[in-house]
């Protein structure tokens, strides 16, 4: 770049050094070996900068203008606070829609009043259909399903057994807790 507008001469060269901390040993281990000028570094530089001066520089006068409270709009800033806004206007847009889904216990014939008998799933067929999330809209229709599966017999036609791993259930965060006291 220095190059391109005739600050240096072909002759020179010129290289990157690089330290993460302002200590003696640091630096001069920086300067044992130093490394070329990477172009994408120095373009994402020039990049931040444009953006620091368009965005920054000058949109922070204007608010401090509207709002005299608010200290700048810089590039980082203004990004997040479009993708909270941009989040906010997905929320406000969202239409709340009913659905209900039917979990059933099953348990062996031969020991019904044992606990290791039972056995939980979650219907995702009925009456020949995929049930999706959406697939039950109503109370009244989560209640027929359950009493038409009350009043119905079911028979293993056969099982197969085989040896899983599977890992823990994450832990409860507050939300996972309540659905699952429910």
């Amino acid at each position: 770049m220095l190059q391109q507008q005739d600050a240096l001469h072909d002759d020179i060269t010129v290289a990157r050094v690089v330290f993460n901390e302002i200590t003696e040993s640091s630096i001069k281990s920086a300067l044992q070996c130093p490394r070329e000028i990477d172009v994408n570094l120095v373009n994402a530089y020039l990049a931040r900068r444009a953006l620091d001066y368009l965005i920054g520089f000058n949109i922070s006068p204007l608010l401090w203008r509207k709002h005299p409270a608010c200290q700048s709009a810089g590039r980082v800033q203004s990004a997040a606070l479009a993708l909270i806004c941009d989040r906010e206007m997905e929320i406000d847009k969202f239409k709340p829609q009913e659905y209900w889904s039917v979990q059933v216990a099953f348990c062996k014939k031969d020991n019904p009043g044992s606990a290791n008998n039972y056995f939980s799933s979650h219907l995702t067929h009925f009456d020949s259909q995929k049930l999706n999330q959406h697939s039950i809209h109503s109370h009244s229709e989560a209640t027929e399903i359950q009493q038409k599966i009350a009043s119905s017999v079911f028979e293993v036609l056969s099982s197969k057994r085989s040896k899983k791993q599977r890992n823990p259930p994450p832990p409860y965060i507050t939300s996972t807790l309540q659905q699952e006291a429910c």
